[in-house]
């Protein structure tokens, strides 16, 4: 936990880098399933 907390506060004030560690979380730390692109 304590890492997480260090973690999300360096990258709280980045979008960037706040949108690359949400998505961390949500694919490989929770486990969802990342969709496919769509064919274009």
């Amino acid at each position: 936990m304590r890492k997480a907390a260090d973690e999300w506060l360096m990258v709280k004030d980045d979008p960037a880098a706040r949108a690359a560690y949400l998505d961390g979380w949500m694919y490989d730390v929770c486990g969802y399933r990342r969709d496919a692109p769509a064919a274009g």
